[in-house]
């Protein structure tokens, strides 16, 4: 009984026939839905997955006991696609059809197939192979149908039996940005994470892919769409095609950073001091101040290159952008900018957070250790509140890559480091009464009893 998966009310037989008798919906399937209005928006897309995740969900951790005395520990639906979904008029979803359903009798996978039984195109590889199947099976398929309303394609398009059923197996399929390239990277990071080869690469469990896509709700927000959408660069996702690049640039700024040493350039804060440069700087400030924050953006980036203000002028911009102004897309352009020209513990501070926020836990967590590694007069002053947050949510964003992204164990030794040192570093021993504390005791009892679990 749950609102998203289609209630049964009854079963029994009427003279030789046997009868279900169900929940009437006022509504067509999700395939009717797609052929009526084509390309559905990424906003709605999100909305309808969420519902299908809290119905997996709660099919994936019901508890009952069958009339033969069995206990059973959760349903697989194992036929999720398009035609057993249905959408009311008020964009209401409801799950239905289980007649291939599986239960799972305790913490393993479901009973072994002998049989292939399901729909190619939707059906997972270990379901196609006869394998043992479990939730992420169920997410497999999620994955072709999330894949198909976003694209408008089949994730697996073949027409002959055998051919679509080694396109599956292999998990062979174009990246949906070929037919959709204003997706948001974060959704079809998720679309990729779901259509995985392997089930350990797929979510562990519905309520992980519920807060997944919460996270991609969110972000889609913050960064809308359309073909002018700005995507963050991942270097862990793309390290192995660049990796010699960087080695280059590497050496190049290298040898730069020497001549302008030997030199004795101006640059950054070297750079000679205006009085037109800081009265518009003040100008800003004032601005800001007032809170009037849209005109103190404009008026900082009036601060012309290359004074010793301009470095200054461009880090509030980005700040107001940030933190008032929610624009996070537009202050990351800024202070990547400014970053490729020097390093700076405040700039990589507050791209440490915007990275946070944005659920880019790995780039997030690189800024910030680099921040506070950082031996450098900041551009813009960092107190130790301020470093204190930024271990804080140094903390968390090992912690989270480790729940949402990487469960491998290198990373939750990371986190409960990353922890430890915050808990020290803020005086925690003395101050546990504090919100950050507490939430940092109890995040090192969970992954130290995870990480003692794991050495077991």
């Amino acid at each position: 009984d749950h609102p998203n998966i289609l209630r049964v009310y009854d079963t029994g037989i009427f003279g030789d026939y046997f009868y279900i008798e169900m929940e009437y919906i006022h509504g067509v399937t999700l395939r009717e839905h797609l052929l009526r209005h084509g390309r559905i928006s990424e906003k709605e897309v999100l909305e309808i997955a969420l519902q299908v995740a809290r119905a997996l969900r709660y099919a994936h951790e019901t508890e009952l006991t069958t009339p033969d005395g069995i206990k059973v520990h959760g349903i697989l639906h194992l036929d999720l696609k398009p035609e057993n979904i249905m959408i009311t008029p008020s964009m209401e979803v409801k799950l239905m059809d289980f007649g291939a359903a599986k239960m799972l009798l305790g913490p393993g996978p479901a009973v072994t197939e002998n049989r292939v039984f399901g729909t190619l195109a939707y059906m997972s590889p270990e379901q196609i192979a006869g394998l043992p199947v479990d939730v992420k099976s169920d997410f497999f398929s999620f994955g072709a149908i999330l894949y198909e309303l976003i694209s408008g394609h089949k994730a697996f398009p073949a027409e002959q039996a055998e051919a679509l059923m080694e396109q599956v197996r292999a998990a062979k399929y174009e990246p949906v940005r070929r037919w959709r390239r204003a997706i948001s990277p974060w959704t079809e990071e998720l679309i990729d994470k779901l259509l995985a080869a392997r089930p350990s690469h797929r979510p562990h469990s519905a309520a992980e892919m519920e807060k997944e896509l919460h996270i991609c709700q969110q972000l889609y927000k913050v960064w809308g769409t359309g073909a002018r959408v700005s995507i963050p660069f991942s270097i862990r996702k793309h390290f192995p095609s660049i990796a010699i690049t960087l080695s280059i640039a590497a050496l190049v700024l290298s040898t730069l950073s020497f001549i302008r040493t030997c030199s004795g350039s101006p640059f950054a804060y070297d750079a000679p001091i205006s009085i037109e440069a800081q009265a518009i700087l003040d100008h800003g400030l004032a601005l800001e101040r007032a809170k009037d924050f849209h005109k103190a953006v404009g008026e900082y980036k009036k601060v012309p290159k290359g004074t010793r203000e301009y470095q200054q002028a461009q880090a509030r911009a980005a700040t107001v952008l940030f933190r008032d102004l929610k624009q996070l897309s537009t202050a990351r352009a800024i202070l990547e900018a400014l970053r490729n020209k020097k390093r700076d513990p405040y700039v990589d501070a507050l791209l440490g957070k915007i990275y946070y926020q944005l659920a880019l836990y790995p780039e997030a967590h690189q800024r910030l250790e680099e921040a506070l590694e950082s031996n450098r007069d900041p551009v813009l002053p960092l107190s130790d509140e301020d470093k204190d947050e930024m271990r804080y949510l140094l903390a968390w964003s090992w912690d989270r890559e480790y729940q949402y992204l990487d469960k491998e164990q290198k990373i939750l030794e990371e986190a409960l480091k990353a922890w430890g040192s915050f808990y020290e570093l803020a005086g925690c021993a003395k101050a546990s009464k504090s919100r950050r504390c507490t939430l940092a005791t109890k995040r090192k009892n969970i992954l130290g009893k995870e990480l003692s679990a794991l050495a077991q």
